[in-house]
């Protein structure tokens, strides 16, 4: 029983839950400029989470035959029959009402912004993953709108720079799931996914678009800091981390393919220190 339990979990992918649960917890202390946390907090962690977990168990789903060719996936339990398509559609299912029955306990708003991010997900960047390589910029949509979802589920007015930090965080993934297209390389061409490294031409501007988006989200990361929104705490740290994160993209960019991991595990830092600079500003100022 416990180890199906924990099929179940591993199914869902909570790794990508995880990160959404930060995002979310950031969009949300941002709104309130504090810390603090009440029953709507909880309702908004439980809905994101199982919203996730839908998602990534629709996307599993419908990919399984896909997953099937690819090393970094062909262990998965709907391949390794410790799932079945079945239970699958279940846990899908439940998941989706749970999570909504959550996220009515906070406002509408946020149920508009949980459902769109889990119709993008499963019903448009999945399936284009096997048509086109923009599906890494309607990836990255879904990828960012959490952080939306925690601000309107205080009930604040957006603002300017909620959504300048959308943007960041859109760009982030871009430079982020291109060194990752590039570390499975050949996994992703082996299964049929157009991602824009294994297209024509698709490494040198795989280069230009990392630099491009990674200019931009250093741009937008800052911008908060300009209209009075967070201080120079802030600015001196986010300024800190992108002289770092663009110094390894500009000299990494050079051998691609070698420095792919680097990078990556790079973008993996970057995220977790940018949204503690948020929080520290969020505590001090």
């Amino acid at each position: 029983m416990l180890k199906k339990i924990k099929n179940y979990i591993s199914f869902t992918k909570p790794g990508i839950s995880r990160a959404q649960i930060l995002t979310v917890s950031i969009g949300y202390f941002l709104a309130t400029q504090t810390l603090s946390i009440n029953l709507t907090y909880f309702y908004l962690i439980l809905a994101t989470y199982l919203f996730s977990a839908s998602a990534c168990g629709a996307n599993n789903l419908i990919e399984f035959k896909l997953d099937e060719k690819m090393n970094r996936t062909k262990k998965r339990e709907l391949i390794t029959g410790e799932i079945s398509r079945n239970e699958a559609v279940i846990i899908i299912i439940f998941t989706f009402i749970l999570a909504t029955l959550f996220v009515l306990k906070i406002n509408i708003f946020t149920l508009i912004i949980s459902w769109a991010t889990w119709f993008i997900y499963v019903a448009v960047y999945t399936p284009l993953k096997q048509y086109s390589w923009l599906n890494t910029y309607v990836g990255a949509i879904p990828g960012a709108l959490p952080l939306i979802g925690g601000w309107v589920a205080t009930g604040t007015p957006l603002h300017l720079a909620v959504l300048s930090l959308f943007f960041t965080l859109f760009c982030w993934q871009i430079p982020h799931f291109f060194a990752l297209s590039i570390l499975y390389f050949d996994d992703y061409k082996s299964a049929g996914f157009f991602m824009l490294p294994n297209q024509k031409g698709g490494i040198a501007a795989t280069k230009r678009q990392m630099i491009f988006f990674s200019i931009l989200m250093t741009l937008s990361s800052i911008y908060p800091f300009f209209i009075g929104f967070l201080s120079e705490l802030y600015l001196v740290g986010v300024v800190s981390l992108s002289v770092v994160f663009n110094w390894f993209i500009f000299t990494g960019i050079k051998n691609l393919e070698l420095n792919a991991k680097k990078l990556f595990i790079l973008s993996i830092i970057y995220l977790p220190v940018w949204f503690a600079f948020i929080i520290i500003d969020i505590v001090f100022n």
